[in-house]
């Protein structure tokens, strides 16, 4: 009973998987992005990099410590 039980279980997993890679290949032709949106570097950001990376820089004073 429980190798019936196993098998069903692959079996519907392979389905599911299927269904997805249909779904994907489809959002794909159809122009859809997955993933985190591309962040645009500036010059200042460029510049700050920079100075933290030769050590000028501690890293803090670029990020915010509190969100007011």
């Amino acid at each position: 009973m429980n190798y019936c039980h196993t098998w069903l279980n692959v079996r519907e997993r392979e389905k599911i998987n299927g269904r997805q890679a249909e779904g994907i290949a489809t959002a794909l032709n159809n122009g859809v992005k997955f993933g985190r949106p591309k962040q645009i570097i500036n010059d200042e950001f460029k510049r700050a990099y920079e100075e933290w990376k030769n050590g000028n820089t501690p890293p803090t004073l670029y990020c915010p410590t509190s969100f007011d």
